[in-house]
């Protein structure tokens, strides 16, 4: 685990916080758990 690793987990914190103001209260922590599990490849999805 280097910086680049802190900085993808970053990346991908700052995208589920995003994503987790579209979607409903009761489906905020299941798309956290998600984002967690995911965030390698969640993080290709949202870079441009």
């Amino acid at each position: 685990m280097g910086r680049g690793s802190e900085e993808r987990l970053e990346r991908a914190g700052d995208a589920c916080l995003l994503d987790a103001r579209l979607v409903s209260q009761g489906t905020v922590f299941n798309t956290t758990v998600w984002y967690a599990g995911v965030a390698t490849t969640f993080e290709f999805q949202f870079l441009p």
